[in-house]
């Protein structure tokens, strides 16, 4: 009846005075119909955790070693059906690491499709509204750091400031041409500012405009201007 990790219990396997495994299962068995181990909760009111390991020493509390190929065997599998909490909590207090860290190793072969992390947003026949990454920080004094940081070869691509500021060191592109629009009619960015020499390009260099030393140039076309003129 304790819910003690060191005494009590059905069944209490003391390892202390064994310097090998405290509890082994082996099999070399084929095809099977069970598994190897099985723990069910079967009662609702039941309100302790299925399997809880405490951990002191200095290696990993729990690990997982996969040498299967099969394109179907996960290394972990989770899966839930409770529609009002989280499928998998992870709560971490690092102070210079990640709470979880995703490690793609290179295996010596063409890994164009691979990726440290795929996300699938499941809406079967009737389709979903889910959000493929939600980044919040509700605490009372939420976060000064960057919401989001991308790195590539330890150089800053990407980052989000916890003010919304994104930063980029590459290009913005649309995926299709004369697609897409900055801004709308009812949501109109502010200013616009541009480095000297800037150059604005219409129609992959049709009309272009470029900035020198308080110069602004049009090339390829007319300036037409109000019938009215030009107020100055």
């Amino acid at each position: 009846a304790s819910s003690s990790t060191s005494v009590g219990g059905a069944i209490l396997l003391e390892n202390t005075g064994n310097t090998g495994a405290g509890f082994i299962i082996y099999s070399n068995a084929g095809a099977s119909s069970g598994r190897l181990m099985n723990i069910r909760a079967d009662n609702i009111a039941f309100d302790q955790a299925a399997f809880h390991i405490d951990y002191d020493g200095t290696s990993n509390a729990f690990e997982i070693l996969q040498n299967s190929t099969d394109s179907s065997s996960n290394a972990i599998s989770v899966t839930s059906i409770n529609p009002n909490d989280t499928a998998v909590g992870i709560i971490g207090q690092e102070t210079g690491k990640g709470t979880v860290k995703i490690t793609h190793k290179y295996t010596g072969t063409a890994d164009t499709n691979a990726s440290a992390m795929s996300i699938l947003l499941d809406g079967t026949s009737a389709g979903t509204a889910a959000q493929g990454i939600f980044i919040d920080s509700t605490a009372a004094q939420p976060t000064t750091g960057n919401l989001l940081t991308i790195k590539n070869n330890a150089v800053n691509e990407l980052t989000l400031s916890s003010a919304g500021v994104l930063s980029t060191a590459g290009d913005i592109i649309p995926t299709v041409s004369d697609a897409a629009s900055l801004g709308t009619t009812s949501l109109m960015w502010s200013d616009l500012f541009l480095a000297s020499g800037a150059v604005i390009n219409f129609n992959a260099g049709d009309v272009t405009i470029t900035h020198s030393l308080n110069t602004l140039t049009v090339v390829g076309g007319d300036l037409v201007l109000p019938a009215a003129g030009l107020t100055i």
